[in-house]
């Protein structure tokens, strides 16, 4: 019988929660001292000029909707998989926050930075919208249970988000499991996600740099999946040093950048020095749906990386 979003895996607890004031499970690094890591900075935006107003048709962005906040039922399968069923949108602040602290609840140790359930699969049957931000939070999560010998998976994705994931062409990193028993038996079953080695990178290699982990995460896993050879950094002095080491094609400032000192003349010397490509992200990246935010992202890339 197939499974509905709201069934629920007899012999076990049910636990409710909703978005309040909580922790993020992996806090974001400040670039710099005294900046704080949800310090953005106002950017220009990527498009600097274009047809008159009259005559031009920009695709309009897609936002989020009103809705409920992000709310979570959670249970732990003979305390070896964290099933987490998400109602609502996945997006920066308080619901990515949310998202992050179930997570560390449902997995972590009580009062120790350490793992005790390292497999755990979202359902996301109800989550109506997710942005880059979120997307990020979800492939960095991904790592981290990864490197701790576990996984995260996502099920019964709406047909917004499955859209957003291929999209982004994540299928692979997150294949799109019809129901929770399916994402729990891959575990047991030794189905693994293969990321690796599937794409032949390209000799283009791009350099991704700011404050938020979740927007490295969703950009060097986008760029990778694109064929590209992807370093990403929160630290600008480890940025010069990446560009004058490797050489990258190109440079991507995320929203976060501007906000650290000497970030603005550091960015200006790579465009004069005619050797690479900047790409400022705009300041609304973090919210923009991220299938679109991806698309436009993509095509950029493509424009400034030809040969």
């Amino acid at each position: 019988m197939k499974q509905k979003p709201g069934d629920a895996i007899t012999g076990t607890t049910i636990q409710r929660a909703e978005i309040g004031t909580c922790t993020s499970l992996f806090e974001a690094v400040p670039l710099s001292h005294g900046q704080k890591s949800g310090d953005n900075a106002i950017l220009r935006p990527l498009i600097v000029a274009g047809p008159p107003a009259a005559t031009k048709r920009a695709r309009p962005k897609i936002v989020p909707e009103a809705s409920m906040p992000l709310s979570f039922e959670s249970q732990v399968i003979d305390n070896k998989v964290a099933v987490i069923r998400c109602k609502g949108r996945i997006t920066l602040g308080p619901e990515v926050d949310a998202l992050e602290s179930e997570v560390e609840k449902q997995t972590k140790v009580d009062g120790a930075n350490l793992l005790r359930v390292k497999r755990v699969v979202l359902q996301l049957a109800e989550t109506d919208f997710i942005d880059s931000s979120g997307l990020g939070s979800l492939v960095r999560l991904f790592g981290v249970f990864r490197s701790a010998g576990g996984g995260l998976k996502l099920c019964q994705m709406s047909d917004r988000v499955l859209k957003v994931i291929q999209t982004t062409n994540l299928t692979a990193v997150f294949p799109p499991y019809p129901s929770e028993a399916q994402a729990i038996g891959a575990f047991s079953t030794g189905e693994h996600t293969h990321v690796d080695h599937q794409i032949t990178p390209s000799k283009t290699r791009i350099v991704c740099v700011d404050t938020s982990k979740d927007l490295l995460a969703g950009l060097k896993a986008l760029l990778t999946r694109s064929g590209y050879e992807v370093l990403t950094t929160r630290y600008l002095g480890e940025a010069v040093t990446l560009v004058k080491v490797t050489g990258p094609g190109l440079v991507i400032c995320g929203p976060g950048l501007m906000a650290v000192s000497g970030a603005p003349g550091v960015i200006e010397n790579w465009k004069k020095s005619g050797k690479l490509g900047v790409l400022n992200l705009p300041s609304d990246f973090y919210t923009v749906e991220a299938g679109e935010a991806a698309q436009d992202l993509l095509s950029r890339v493509q424009a400034l990386t030809v040969a």
